[in-house]
């Protein structure tokens, strides 16, 4: 059994050595989360040096409630515990506000993030 923020991860595969698992919907907020494996009859393995983070996609129409990403003259605001991975190219944006939360920029790929003003609280 896997665990990850206190919710099931789905076990794909498993062998000696690793462990591939697929998480569930995020629980409430994106906070770095402790893996916790417990193995029948021999128990939990914690490992408090690594840690799982729920992140958004800038590109994920389900970062943005279901709704089409940001749009020129937008602005768009990241919550306290949220983190957003940035993996695309924005038109002009008003700004990016971000109370609390992180934005994370992709350093393998090219991405522009187009904006009036960020304003980091």
């Amino acid at each position: 059994k896997v665990e990850i923020a206190h919710t099931n991860c789905q076990i794909i595969t498993i062998n000696s050595t690793s462990i591939v698992c697929r998480t569930g919907p995020l629980p409430s907020s994106s906070t770095k989360s402790l893996v916790e494996v417990y193995v029948d009859q021999i128990g939990n393995a914690i490992n408090e040096e690594h840690f799982f983070e729920y992140i958004d996609l800038w590109s994920s129409k389900y970062t943005w409630g279901g709704m089409e990403l940001p749009g020129e003259g937008d602005v768009v605001v990241i919550s306290e515990n949220q983190a957003v991975y940035f993996d695309t190219h924005t038109p002009i944006l008003k700004g990016v506000l971000i109370i609390g939360g992180a934005l994370i920029f992709d350093d393998m790929q090219d991405v522009h993030l187009q904006c009036e003003y960020i304003i980091i609280m």
